[in-house]
């Protein structure tokens, strides 16, 4: 994903609850009767023709004990919270 530590805590608040604390780049959200743990794993930046620099990151969902169906469910309102406008 093209996203900053800081943009990652701002969209996961809607799912999570709250806006995650500066130094934290994972946040643990109940789903179901089990969970899932969202991270942030910085990389480095691509830069395109010397002009525009971009973020890079590395977002992983692992869900425990969560049912396929609920599963499903997170991934569709992690994808609207994440989501950016382009042109």
């Amino acid at each position: 994903m093209s996203l900053t530590l800081a943009e990652f805590q701002g969209s996961i608040a809607p799912l999570y609850g709250a806006r995650l604390a500066a130094h934290l780049a994972s946040a643990e959200i109940a789903v179901g009767l089990g969970r899932v743990i969202v991270t942030y794993e910085g990389l480095a930046s691509v830069r395109f023709g010397g002009l525009l620099e971009l973020p890079r990151a590395l977002v992983a969902l692992t869900f425990e004990d969560v049912a396929a169906d609920e599963q499903a469910r997170f991934v569709t309102r992690f994808d609207l919270a994440f989501q950016r406008g382009g042109g």
